[in-house]
């Protein structure tokens, strides 16, 4: 019967394999980065699907402003879109400001009846 001789085995990465261990590296990276921005991308798009639904319902009740929007958009984007953050800005203030008021409305109900309430105890006492 033979003997059985024992063998050692190395592996080495010599300066032959290195090319492409750094473009298989390179192209892991650029399909995780592809799939990434697939997918950021296909997020967006459905946001614009969304808006875009809204947009033609808007042109189907509303035909008239509409069009309106569009002939002032097409004559000056810029204006229309610094006036439109402008009016979001001022709306959204008013809203804060009727919340602020009516949070304060409540508080000052509050205290009035906390006030006629002790008025009550020390009358009976």
């Amino acid at each position: 019967m033979p003997q059985r001789t024992k063998m050692t085995v190395e592996h080495r990465i010599t300066g032959q394999q290195r090319p492409y261990i750094i473009t298989g590296a390179v192209l892991v990276l650029v399909s995780v980065f592809s799939l990434f921005a697939s997918y950021q991308l296909w997020r967006s798009n459905s946001a614009l699907h969304d808006s875009d639904t809204k947009i033609r319902m808007v042109r189907l009740l509303y035909p008239q402003v509409s069009s309106d929007i569009d002939s002032i958009y097409y004559n000056n984007p810029k204006q229309l879109r610094i006036w439109v953050k402008q009016e979001e800005e001022r709306l959204l203030a008013i809203r804060k400001a009727e919340e602020s008021a009516k949070q304060s409305t409540e508080q000052a109900e509050r205290a009035k009846q906390e006030l006629e309430r002790l008025k009550e105890q020390s009358g009976k006492d």
